[in-house]
């Protein structure tokens, strides 16, 4: 396995977590924050806060009252609910360029779907609401070294994308097949590099080998099933067109029923009917 911190490390135009981000997540992480404390550090930054406000009021979360100020916002979300949404607000930013190899909307379409399954699942997990909240970032962000692949290392793209054309084979086998390391490793790297909560990073890195998790087992599962329903419900395109077969020890421990799936399934595409929200509130 190639030693993706140090690939991470070398590409020199990669995005780095803006301070405003950084210092939210620092703030979400501290048990004395309070909602002025987050409206504060947001206020530093009208066209983020001014983005998260447009999200928050959109048919996507379907508030029956218009929400006016970010202070607003902390209070009915909590913390890590705007921490994902500045989060994914930089995201979809700064990955905003064109892309030779991915149709930027669908594969974001994908992400969305994933992070919105994930949620649902977290709920028939009954986890607590730390973790789901870490499980619907994890969602969004578990193909993001896809996106620093296209961006930053296009001739590995290319390669791993001539395979998939070539064999007709998930994206993750034609990785294995041509390089030394793989995107779930090299997105859990620069969420790393961004200093994310360790558990999100876990959830990204494993999202494929949930088995392999060394503390985050259930939750890891569960994105590696939000996963596969966004493909079974073919919502966005995340590389190749396969559906992959759920892991068995993933399926065994979420210790869910096929219609506990059904129902995400139905869920997540009707709440991805109101995902324009995401792409289109600047």
């Amino acid at each position: 396995m190639a030693d993706v911190k140090k690939l991470v490390s070398e590409i020199e135009e990669l995005p780095t977590l803006p301070v405003v981000v950084a210092k939210i997540t620092e703030l979400v992480n501290s048990d004395t924050t309070s909602a002025s404390d987050i409206n504060f550090t947001l206020s530093k930054d009208l066209a983020l806060s001014s983005r998260i406000l447009k999200i928050v009021n959109s048919s996507f979360y379907g508030f029956p009252r218009r929400i006016n100020s970010i202070t607003q916002a902390v209070v009915i979300l909590g913390f890590h609910s705007i921490r994902n949404l500045a989060l994914s607000s930089f995201v979809f930013s700064a990955f905003a360029k064109g892309w030779q190899s991915f149709d930027n909307r669908a594969f974001w379409l994908h992400s969305l779907a994933t992070a919105v399954a994930a949620n649902q699942i977290a709920g028939l997990l009954r986890v607590p609401q730390r973790t789901r909240e870490d499980m619907f970032i994890a969602g969004l962000l578990h193909d993001l070294g896809k996106v620093v692949m296209c961006e930053y290392i296009q001739e590995d793209m290319d390669r791993v994308l001539k395979i998939v054309a070539q064999q007709d084979c998930l994206f993750l086998d034609a990785e294995a097949a041509c390089l030394e390391y793989n995107h779930a490793h090299l997105g859990a790297s620069l969420l790393d590099s961004w200093r994310l909560p360790s558990s999100v990073v876990e959830l990204v890195e494993f999202h494929h080998q949930p088995e392999n998790a060394a503390v985050e087992s259930q939750p890891c599962a569960a994105i590696h099933l939000a996963d596969i329903i966004a493909r079974s419900i073919c919502c966005g395109n995340g590389g190749d067109n396969k559906i992959p077969k759920i892991n068995p020890a993933a399926w065994q421990t979420l210790a869910l029923g096929w219609d506990d799936v059904g129902a995400v399934m139905d869920h997540t595409l009707a709440e991805m009917k109101n995902a324009s929200a995401f792409f289109e509130a600047d």
